[in-house]
């Protein structure tokens, strides 16, 4: 991933039209397959990992 700070002084991308002129902060983050791959991976230790959070009782909210 790359962070990039720049002033826009010119563009040929549509989307940054808007922002001529401003300080911009641009995130580069290549998708490629190895990304999905991290993705997945992330997202299985995430489910692993998670719990269940059992809701309050009415009478635990108004004992508080």
């Amino acid at each position: 991933m790359l962070r990039i700070i720049k002033q826009i002084e010119n563009t040929d991308l549509k989307e940054l039209l808007p922002f001529i002129g401003r300080k911009v902060e641009i995130i580069i983050s290549p998708l490629t397959d190895d990304n999905k791959d991290n993705k997945t991976e992330m997202f299985e230790i995430i489910e692993k990992c998670s719990g269940t959070v059992t809701p309050w009782t009415r009478e635990e909210l108004y004992d508080r």
